[in-house]
């Protein structure tokens, strides 16, 4: 699936996922009313991930269950942001490098303003996120960082775990389908959505497109971490070494 193609559509959240997480997304306004000025729970970091990755430029919003999540571009930066200019920006300093032993480099970055509402408008939470992206030719990894993120009582099951001392990096993966919108969905397509398998979005094409979604997240004096691949040759080790170098920054 071309790139073009999938920045159209919102890089919808399988509803195997939604269901592995405490309550549904459409039931989120009074915890998230709390959460306003304070953190984002782990829920919201596979939105803003999603976003994050789609936000090469301008604005964008979408509809998650009963509520909806919107972001836009507030500053851009060519070359990369030093640790203190990031912390000005979003609330959490961060130590970026230039480029990784695997030959992916810094190709720009920006932060960005996140808002989530419920189904009436209301804002119930915002938060600002710093979305960077290395290149290695024509692929790209998508790099977020946001403030730290706390996991609720129940929480997504990785399938994928590692650790760098005592952090841990959990990765996940589905395919993104991308499908016409008379389109209509099969038994088996019904199942694979349910298991986490497939997120199906229309974006008003009339063919039938997947993009592989792969990416890993960790915490780490007091941010969240994310890095996100579509169709990459990447494999979650390599994205964990990437991981790593960052933490030893």
């Amino acid at each position: 699936m071309q790139n073009n193609s999938f920045k159209a559509a919102f890089l919808a959240v399988p509803q195997g996922f939604h269901k592995s997480v405490c309550g549904a997304l459409d039931n989120l306004q009074e915890k998230e009313e709390k959460a306003m000025n304070k953190k984002v729970t782990f829920k919201r970091v596979l939105v803003a991930v999603a976003i994050a990755a789609v936000l090469s430029t301008g604005a964008f919003a979408a509809v998650v269950g009963s509520s909806w999540t919107s972001a836009h571009n507030v500053k851009g930066f060519d070359t990369l942001p030093t640790p203190q200019q990031i912390e000005k920006e979003i609330g959490v300093s961060a130590h970026l490098p230039q480029s990784f032993s695997n030959g992916y480099a810094y190709a720009g970055s920006t932060t960005n303003a996140h808002e989530v509402r419920d189904a009436d408008g209301n804002k119930t939470a915002s938060y600002m996120s710093l979305g960077a992206q290395y290149k290695s030719g024509a692929d790209t990894v998508f790099l977020d960082v946001m403030e730290e993120i706390h996991e609720e009582s129940e929480s997504l099951q990785p399938q994928y775990t590692a650790n760098a001392g005592d952090i841990k990096i959990e990765g996940y993966e589905y395919i993104n389908r991308i499908v016409p919108p008379d389109y209509e969905m099969t038994e088996q397509d019904k199942a694979d959505e349910a298991a986490g398998k497939i997120s199906f979005a229309s974006n008003g094409s009339t063919q039938t497109s997947d993009t592989q979604i792969r990416f890993i997240t960790w915490q780490q004096n007091g941010a969240t971490y994310s890095m996100l691949t579509m169709d990459s040759p990447l494999t979650y080790d390599d994205l964990a070494g990437m991981a790593k170098e960052i933490m030893e920054q």
